[in-house]
């Protein structure tokens, strides 16, 4: 057992050619579709028709930014153009326009001083000086955090998910991880598959149910990380396991995956058990009463 819940999101992004110049797109293909793998994005578009619902890259750009909430903020209107030092460097579309009409919206420059709601990192590709550094991005944080009694309240064998159970305090914690384009990784115990108090496939439902509550809320998740095993279990899953809390092997994998610094690295959770897995991994912890 690979110790994993993936998931997925239908996010759509197309990287086209405003200026017909293939060298932007050759270096894009090698970098953007890894960065957009960590945000569980599976499909990137190059160069394809101008579809609603797709976010549209120049290719000009490489950038960086939590595509997965993009969609949240168009609001009544029917595109959201994505803004770098006030330049259009991506737009949003809702209903699909045509390349002449797209090419304009690029050209335009924001008028005022209001922000992108969600942190934006952008590398302009025509600077050959910024290609050859081939590190395009600076060290993201990430958040381990831990799910019930953390994110949810804990019911004992939490299987059935009630989103009036969320905490909102948590949420907006995690919401202002997720804005500034920063990692999060749910790592959980789920003792209750080892000792049948429901099944595997009850847990992943939860998951998928938890994923769609917090997208709606601007909240994405990059990895989940569960251990269903224990030393009392039935069959299979009873087991000695490293990576159940506080064995430190959820959080070994989430540092591995997205090469990160521990001094980066934030554990939030709520019983002694994830304290001394963060004191363990030797990355920070808090307690979720400690946050407002």
């Amino acid at each position: 057992m690979k110790h994993e819940y993936k998931i997925n999101y239908d996010t759509k992004i197309n990287i086209i050619s405003l200026e017909k110049k293939s060298f932007y797109n050759k270096f894009l293909k090698l970098k953007f579709s890894s960065n957009v793998a960590k945000q569980n994005i599976n499909k990137v578009y190059y160069n394809k028709n101008l579809l609603a619902g797709q976010i549209i890259i120049n290719d000009r750009y490489f950038i960086e930014c939590n595509f997965n909430i993009i969609k949240n903020f168009i609001q009544n209107k029917n595109f959201l153009k994505i803004y770098y030092k006030g330049d259009v460097v991506a737009v949003y579309l809702k209903r699909k326009i045509n390349h002449n009409k797209l090419k304009q919206l690029f050209k335009s420059r924001r008028k005022s001083n209001r922000k992108n709601k969600f942190k934006i990192y952008c590398s302009d590709l025509s600077n050959k000086k910024i290609i050859k550094k081939n590190s395009l991005i600076s060290e993201k944080k990430a958040l381990f955090i831990d799910r019930d009694g953390t994110i949810n309240e804990d019911s004992g064998y939490t299987h059935k998910f009630n989103p009036k159970k969320i905490y909102k305090k948590t949420l907006n914690y995690m919401k202002n991880y997720s804005l500034n384009n920063n990692i999060i990784i749910i790592i959980t115990n789920q003792a209750g598959i080892a000792k049948k108090k429901f099944f595997l496939s009850d847990f992943k439902k939860y998951m998928e149910k938890l994923k769609n509550f917090l997208l709606k809320n601007n909240v994405t998740i990059n990895k989940i990380y569960f251990c269903p095993h224990h030393k009392e279990g039935i069959g299979v899953f009873k087991k000695n396991c490293n990576y159940r809390k506080p064995g430190t092997e959820m959080i070994k994998k989430g540092i591995n995956y997205f090469k990160l610094s521990k001094k980066n690295c934030l554990y939030l959770g709520d019983t002694d058990v994830d304290k001394l897995c963060a004191y363990k991994s030797k990355i920070i912890y808090k307690h979720v009463n400690e946050i407002k």
